[in-house]
Parts: C-alpha cells; sequence; structure tokens
C-alpha cells in the first residue's frame, strides 16, 4: 500500500534568500502552519543547533493537521551565512490513527525520499509516493527514534492528546573497531551449521534481485523492525530497512568481530548464525556467503519460528547470488530482454518445459504477438515478467529501474505494462469482472487495481492520475507513462465483454501537467 504525501521545504536559496517550496495540494493556511509552528519553533537563530546537526519532528497543529519531516544544519547560503536551517517536512491530512504513527515513526527512522538544491530550486515540489513499508533509498540520513518516543506518542494518540516531538540524533558516526553492545539482560546463542557455499567463493551482489527477498522478509507478520545486507566488514551493502547506516555497522561490526573471535578461541569452524535476544526483542546475524551477512532485528516473537523464516531468506539470497556468480560471464540486462519483445504468445514456450529450469505458468495469457525469441532469452524474459507479477503492488522499484536502464524505448515498457495488467487477472491478484462497458470497465477493474500505489479518479472514459509513482523526478517533452497505459491496456485485454479498446496518454505529470490523463477508446 502507497500514501501520496504533500511535501513542504524551508531554506535560504541562491539568489531567493529564505523561502518556503510546497506542492500543489498545500494551502496558504497549511503553509503558514508549518512556518509558524514547525520552522520558527524549531530553529533559533540566535542559537542554532551545532554544525551537521540532523533532528527529526512530528508536529499536530490539529487532529486533521500532522507534520513531520527532518531539520538539516549542514551548510552556507549564498551570502556566506553558515548555520542555514534546511527543513524537509511531510502533511499528512486527516485523523491520525495507529497505522498512521507507526509509519511516521519508520519513515523519520530511514529519512527524507528526496531533496533539491538550494542553488537551483525548482518553482514548486511534487507529492511523494511512499510505500507504507517504507522500503526506499532516502537521498539523507534518517533519525534513530527510541522505543520510549514511540510508546509515548502512542499513549498521547491513545488519550486524544495532540504529540509534539522533535528527536535530536544522538548516534555517533566511529570509524573506530566496533565495541561491545550494552548490557541489557542479553543471552546469547551461536549456532554452527554447515556452510553450504566454499570459502573462496566470490559473489557477485545484484540488489535488483536480492532487495525483493528482503522486502518480502519485511513483510512477514513476524514483527521484523529492520534488516540490512552487510559484508564482512559490516558495512551495508544495501539500503537498510528500519536501520540507519551507522547504526547497521556498529551493530553487525560487533556480531562478526564475536563471530571471529569465537572461531579462533575455541577452534569452532563456520559460525552460521548469531542471535542477541533480551525482553525488548531478537538480533540475529546470519551468513549468506563469506563475504555477505543478513542482519535482523524483530520483536518479541518465537525464536523458532523467526529464525526458521531467516533460514528460508538466507537460502533463497544463496541461491540468488549462486545464480549471479554463473551468469556472470554472459550477463544480459532488462532493456535487452524486453527490446527484444515482450509480448509473448505463451504457447509457443510450451516446448521449452522439459529443457528449462525455469517454471512456465501455460494460463498466462497472450498480450499480442512477435517474432519468436532465443529459448535463453525466453527463459530470462519469464522469470522478469513473472517477477513483477509476484510483486503485485510493490513493484513500483522495479519497474523504474527498468525504465531508467538506457536502452529502454517507450514500446517495451508498454509492452510490458500490457503482460502485467493482463497476468493480474489470470494469476488472481485482480478479481476478474465482466463490466458492460467502457465506465464500468474503468470504475470496476482499472482504478482498483492501480488504487494500492497511485491516487486516481475518472469521468466518462477518461482515467485521471494525480500522485503517480512513476512520474517522480521524471521530465519528458511528452506523455511518458508508458508502463501504466499498457497495464491498463492489459487489463482491458482481460475482459471478454468488450470490444477491442485502446489507451491513450493526454496529459503527464512528467511534461508539467496537473494529473496523467488516459483516454479509453
Amino acid at each position: 500500500m502507497y500514501l501520496a504525501i504533500e511535501q513542504l521545504i524551508y531554506t535560504s536559496f541562491d539568489h531567493l534568500g529564505f523561502k518556503c517550496l510546497v506542492s500543489p495540494l498545500i494551502s496558504a493556511d497549511i503553509e503558514k502552519n508549518f512556518i509558524n509552528h514547525v520552522v520558527e519553533k524549531y530553529w533559533n537563530h540566535y542559537n542554532p543547533p551545532e554544525s551537521k546537526a540532523r533532528r527529526a519532528y512530528l508536529k499536530q497543529i490539529s487532529p486533521e493537521q500532522t507534520f513531520f519531516g527532518w531539520l538539516y544544519n549542514d551548510g552556507c547560503d549564498d551570502l556566506g551565512r553558515d548555520n542555514v536551517p534546511y527543513f524537509i517536512c511531510y502533511f499528512l491530512p486527516g485523523k491520525l490513527n495507529l497505522s498512521s504513527l507507526t509509519f511516521i515513526w519508520k519513515c523519520l527512522a530511514v529519512g527524507p525520499v528526496m531533496d533539491i538544491e538550494r542553488q537551483t530550486p525548482p518553482e514548486s515540489l511534487d507529492s511523494v509516493i511512499i510505500s507504507k513499508t517504507c522500503h526506499y533509498q532516502p537521498s539523507r540520513l534518517g533519525v534513530h527514534i527510541t522505543q520510549n518516543i514511540q510508546t509515548k506518542s502512542y499513549q498521547n494518540l491513545q488519550q486524544g492528546k495532540l504529540i509534539n516531538k522533535l528527536v535530536v540524533n544522538t548516534k555517533k558516526r566511529t570509524t573506530s573497531h566496533p565495541y561491545p553492545l550494552e548490557e541489557q539482560n542479553l543471552y546469547l546463542s551461536l549456532t554452527t551449521l554447515p556452510l553450504t557455499i566454499q570459502r573462496n567463493q566470490i559473489t557477485i551482489m545484484n540488489l535488483s534481485t536480492i532487495e525483493p527477498i528482503l522486502q518480502d522478509l519485511a513483510m512477514k507478520a513476524i514483527g521484523i523492525q529492520g534488516i540490512a545486507l552487510v559484508s564482512q566488514e559490516g558495512q551495508p551493502l544495501s539500503v537498510p530497512i528500519g536501520f540507519d547506516k551507522d547504526t547497521t555497522s556498529i551493530i553487525a561490526g560487533t556480531m562478526l568481530y564475536l563471530a571471529q573471535t569465537t572461531e579462533n578461541e575455541l577452534n569452532w569452524q563456520n559460525v552460521e548464525m548469531i542471535s542477541l535476544r533480551s525482553q525488548d526483542g531478537h538480533l540475529i546475524l546470519a551468513c549468506c556467503n563469506t563475504d555477505t551477512y543478513l542482519l535482523v532485528k524483530a520483536g518479541k516473537v518465537l525464536t523458532g519460528l523467526l529464525e526458521a523464516e531467516i533460514s528460508r531468506t538466507v537460502k533463497k539470497i544463496r541461491e540468488t547470488l549462486q545464480s549471479r556468480d554463473s551468469s556472470a560471464s554472459n550477463p544480459l540486462s532488462y532493456a535487452k530482454l524486453l527490446d527484444e519483445g515482450l509480448s509473448l504468445n505463451y504457447k509457443q514456450l510450451e516446448g521449452l518445459e522439459e529443457e528449462s529450469p525455469v517454471s512456465i505458468d501455460h494460463n498466462l495469457p497472450s498480450v499480442g504477438t512477435v517474432a519468436p525469441l532465443q529459448k535463453d532469452l525466453e527463459r530470462q524474459l519469464i522469470e522478469i515478467a513473472q517477477d513483477l507479477i509476484n510483486l503485485y503492488p510493490d513493484f513500483i522499484a522495479k519497474v523504474r529501474d527498468i525504465d531508467n536502464q538506457p536502452d529502454m524505448n517507450a514500446q517495451s515498457m508498454q509492452k510490458l505494462g500490457q503482460y502485467v495488467g493482463a497476468g493480474l487477472i489470470t494469476r488472481g491478484k485482480i478479481k476478474q469482472v465482466s463490466p458492460k462497458n467502457i465506465m464500468a470497465c474503468i470504475n470496476k477493474l482499472i482504478l482498483p487495481a492501480i488504487s494500492d500505489f497511485t491516487i486516481a479518479d475518472s469521468h466518462k472514459n477518461e482515467i485521471k492520475v494525480y500522485a503517480n509513482p512513476f512520474c517522480i523526478h521524471k521530465t519528458s517533452t511528452k506523455p511518458s507513462c508508458y508502463f501504466l497505459r499498457g497495464m491498463m491496456e492489459g487489463l482491458i485485454q482481460s475482459v471478454n465483454t468488450l470490444p477491442e479498446l485502446m489507451v491513450d496518454e493526454t496529459t503527464c505529470k512528467a511534461t508539467g501537467a496537473d494529473c496523467c490523463t488516459f483516454v479509453i477508446r
């Protein structure tokens, strides 16, 4: 599930001085409240915070107006003034509930989705689309939110009190040897299991295939609070989820040091898993191979259940790393695969079943025809395309990665969307309906299918998308939401009760329009 958040940024811009930039749905009253109750409250020009300060805030003006974001003191303006505040703020309208409050604390810990250059500020800001699980790569470091702060905010919410929190980052960056964790009634267990990966194996990281595995673990209903993939030196290899980078390095480095010391002093071989357990939860570091480790933080949960889920995740990561090693000599980009043509007739693939290790779903529909592909390309194409359907609706990041490939073209993205739209129906991800006309098709099929990652409405045969994650950070001279357009076409093609219809995009946020407009005719 994704949320559309309006944003405000306040700082000193070159040649403009101090100025507040806002996204289109921010009213003058909301901007005024932000300046009066956030900027002026949390920044004292006569006594600013120390240089490089990093803070997070959550300020409720009323039960219906919630501001949250970050304050940085990290630079000078064009007039040579230092201690210049940089406020990045998100505005969440409506009454705050427990789910939204939990999302806010996660978001503040991860960091802002984007920031802008003081030297070249835009005239206005876009809305920000954020996954409720906060799986995104931040543009700046967030702020560690303690459990005590979160608990007090939940109590305020239950009591109907407005929440007003300013959190100062107290985590210090360290380059020294990792130090032991504070004693907190921790129980230490070391589990030795046979390693299935040899010590001399060379790992080739491919985060586009690893990150969905980590996100899948984060979505498990077992109280996962943090995940990071780290190197044998304890450095993050992926963007940590629920950790900041400093905390990740300190904890992972300490646990790896313990494993190495244990192996040396006790002559143990291949320490596979280190588990720390306290009254508040668990910390587990599991070995994926000789230079890749999985760090997991979880709340109160059965130890056996947690370790079993982590073991399954480690197995998936190992298989992915081994697969990438075996195919590294002949890499093949998404773009190259897709440019060969995405509109497949899956009946052509039946002959590949016996000789291909890939599980091919013969129930997937055909969305057009193309010239037959080479068999190795077909197999890899199936893996990529089916993966997007499996990730739905959390496939935004992967689709954008594919779209950003320098050799990707519009036709391939549109065909990819067609395949995904049609495949969502046959896989049962989207409920199949039999609308009698275009308007019923839009309201009963298309809008429900895209509502988890966009904000959209319809009028007659038009669909207007106001918050479109595929347009963030994107500029174009013509409408360019090819994947979303193709996805709508694929959905329509799955309906037997309608004649053959086409989808055109007439306006696009990437060109500066207020919304992306799709016309079905």
